[in-house]
């Protein structure tokens, strides 16, 4: 190693590993709930700090209003039921900036007195869109709101799945939210089947981002491996890159939800509410379907945009529903969550460590460009280098693995990552060498 490498690396060296930062989709979301008409501040910013430790950079804020029956033309608030009062979603959209994250306002329409349909049966028609307290008056409210508090996103309906088709009502809609809001615009578009997305939709145009309420069915097994769920999300992902690239293939896509519950064949259902309580807890399976989507989609896709994960509570510590719910707070699922958004500086394969298998990692990628974190490119700037190096010889014999929620540290010794950059760096010779003349040797170059 030069003895300009060498005072390059020194002085990367010491610096904080927090600078350090992982590519990746711009929205790194959670999906916090608001299930009540006041909101406990104490807890939520607890909850936020959390959210934040793990990596979170946006939250979708949900907030429910209702109507009677699919056929009914006025929405309304019923805080008997789960609406949160206006003062509260200011200051939730006021604490999550405070906490140094964005914000996706996302209000939904629930039905108060009709138990055998659900909002993706809405009737909708021209005085549902425009009558008095209607859903116009409804999104209005909320993109008013969203204005105010400087909320970064705003979606504008969430699986209104039977109105999809009534376009000029939506671009009329949409055209009143942008005289009102100057933010970005989405839509969540239901997706608890097969299919990508409502065929009927012919307004994504409107919008800043497709929206996919991302609820797709995975394998159909009852007790699948972790290799049988990536296979799943991978022909998924491939699906919904073409769909995206035949409409309009500049335009990024969001899931704007997306979750499984801890529950034993969440992957086959994962929209399903049944069971509920403490019936079949089956965090492993929810853990592992978190996996697939972040190693088949989030590290792959170019079209995503962002992931807002169904659910976070505003209680940093949930208990209702018991543990076969979908909230991820203190489950393994969240430990995965963290792997991907806030990696271990040095941690190329995500495995919870830093160790040799992420510098032979390096060593196979070092000076390659276009590259991404599992190429172990760690600040971002898409190159290979002697600064992804230093990251790594920085936080050398850090093991999460068995730390309390995966995030434990294991320091090294004060002289190893002097000792691993020399060592690596005679190493990155003999590879800058193999190139010049190739090896004939079957033995892996990094442990010739």
């Amino acid at each position: 190693m030069s003895g300009r490498a060498a005072v390059i690396l020194a002085a990367v060296v010491g610096a904080s590993p927090a600078a350090v930062r992982a590519a990746g989709p711009g929205q790194k979301g959670v999906s916090l709930t608001l299930w009540n008409e006041n909101v406990n501040l104490t807890q939520l910013a607890a909850s936020l700090a959390d959210a934040a430790a793990d990596g979170v950079d946006h939250v979708g804020v949900n907030v429910w209003w209702f109507q009677a029956d699919i056929h009914a033309t006025t929405i309304a608030p019923d805080f008997t039921r789960y609406s949160a009062g206006d003062a509260s979603v200011a200051a939730v959209i006021d604490a999550v900036h405070d906490a140094g994250m964005a914000v996706m306002l996302k209000p939904l329409v629930d039905l108060s007195a009709d138990p055998g349909h659900w909002r993706g049966q809405i009737v909708g028609g021209p005085t549902w869109f425009d009558g008095p307290g209607g859903y116009g008056d409804f999104i209005g409210h909320f993109a008013d709101m969203a204005e105010a508090g400087g909320a970064e996103v705003f979606c504008v309906g969430t699986e209104l799945t039977a109105t999809a088709g009534q376009e000029a009502d939506w671009r009329g809609l949409i055209a009143d939210v942008r005289g009102r809001y100057s933010g970005e615009l989405t839509y969540a578009a239901n997706q608890g089947g097969s299919s990508v997305t409502a065929a009927t939709i012919g307004w994504w145009d409107a919008l800043d981002y497709f929206g996919i309420d991302a609820y797709y069915p995975l394998t159909g097994l009852a007790d699948p491996t972790p290799a049988e769920l990536a296979a799943a999300w991978a022909g998924r992902a491939d699906q919904i890159g073409a769909w995206r690239d035949a409409i309009a293939p500049d335009k990024p896509v969001l899931f704007t939800e997306v979750g499984y519950r801890s529950w034993d064949g969440t992957n086959r259902a994962p929209y399903s509410c049944a069971e509920k309580g403490d019936a079949n807890v089956d965090e492993a399976e929810q853990a592992d379907c978190y996996e697939a989507l972040f190693g088949e989609v989030w590290e792959v896709a170019d079209w995503l945009e962002g992931v807002y994960w169904w659910n976070w509570e505003v209680d940093p510590s949930p208990t209702w529903e018991a543990d076969n719910w979908y909230p991820l707070q203190g489950k393994p699922a969240e430990d995965v969550l963290a792997k991907y958004y806030a990696p271990h500086p040095g941690d190329a394969n995500r495995d919870a460590a830093v160790d040799v298998l992420d510098l032979a990692r390096l060593a196979n990628n070092f000076g390659a460009t276009g590259a991404t974190w599992r190429d172990a490119d760690f600040n971002g700037d898409g190159v290979v280098d002697v600064l992804d190096l230093a990251a790594i010889a920085n936080n050398f014999g850090y093991d999460g693995r068995g730390g309390a929620g995966g995030r434990g540290t294991q320091v090294p010794e004060p002289a190893l990552p002097g000792l691993l950059l020399s060592g690596a760096g005679g190493l990155l010779r003999r590879r800058s060498r193999q190139r010049a003349r190739p090896r004939k040797s079957g033995r892996s170059m990094f442990f010739a």
